[in-house]
């Protein structure tokens, strides 16, 4: 089965209890029942780039990471400069609500290869469904992304 990766890049407001990243677990509750989801979190796992780093030589279809304005956006870019460094191939999605507020602004950012804007819950699995080949990436609403890699 088929893998897409989800990340939640630490905050920086990481202390104490630290919740459950209920974000990405919606939307992998929406990509399952077509293919393996590992999610990663960074607030949480220590070892987060050697798990990101053997996921990546899975080839998945996709790394979804999810950005909150503030803090949270310096960890995401890091993630994603990881994520080209080690698999310079694998397509980068953006999502979180930094994203719904400032879309023009991220897709422009050479790490982000698609941002989705507003809740993902429809939006995500169909972009997996196009990063898979099996639709458009054109029938995909609230998605930004680069054409003809510009």
């Amino acid at each position: 089965m088929k893998k897409v990766i989800l990340v939640f890049p630490k905050t920086g407001l990481d202390l104490g209890s630290i919740n459950l990243p209920l974000s990405l677990l919606s939307i992998a509750s929406t990509v399952v029942p077509e293919y393996h989801v590992r999610i990663i979190d960074q607030r949480t796992n220590p070892h987060w780039g050697n798990d990101l780093k053997d996921e990546l030589q899975e080839k998945p279809i996709c790394v979804g990471l999810t950005t909150l304005t503030g803090t949270q956006i310096y960890y995401a870019l890091k993630t994603s400069q990881f994520i080209r460094e080690h698999s310079p191939e694998t397509p980068i999605v953006w999502g979180g609500m930094h994203v719904t507020t400032t879309e023009d602004q991220v897709i422009r950012h050479p790490l982000v290869d698609y941002a989705i804007k507003g809740e993902g819950e429809y939006s995500f699995p169909m972009l997996v469904r196009a990063l898979d080949g099996k639709i458009s990436v054109e029938e995909v609403p609230s998605l930004y992304w680069k054409k003809n890699n510009g």
